[in-house]
């Protein structure tokens, strides 16, 4: 039996998500597989947003162009593709904030109305019970 020498061609038209997602151990070749389905996508006519969030990403050096950390930037030599490297704990951080920030210090003035502690008040708290 003769070695193949390609892979037959995927039609991505055909799958019925707009996600993909490329995973598996270090050093197996995600990034590029994941850059190379990306330009094609783009090159094909789909609006394509490539996504890193290895903290060691290396996709600038795969594209050969700077990428946004945190905010997408469009790759200049490929229309319709744009990249993000995206720190998952600066992100994880910044969603925590947005989502506790308005509640921050509301226990405490719940409390002092009701003259107690905050750590003597949980059971009495006006929030939603657990079985």
């Amino acid at each position: 039996m003769e070695p193949t020498t390609s892979l037959p061609s995927l039609n991505w038209d055909d799958w019925d998500t707009p996600y993909l997602f490329f995973t598996g151990k270090g050093g197996v070749g995600k990034t590029t597989i994941a850059a190379a389905v990306a330009v094609h996508l783009a090159d094909t006519g789909h609006r394509v947003l490539l996504v890193s969030t290895d903290p060691a990403s290396n996709l600038r050096d795969v594209l050969g162009a700077a990428t946004g950390e945190q905010r997408p930037v469009p790759v200049v030599a490929v229309p319709r593709l744009d990249v993000l490297d995206l720190d998952p704990q600066v992100a994880a951080d910044a969603y925590r904030e947005r989502v506790l920030a308005p509640y921050r210090g509301t226990l405490t003035r719940w409390a002092a109305a009701q003259r107690r502690a905050p750590r003597d008040c949980w059971r009495s708290w006006p929030g939603p019970r657990r079985g």
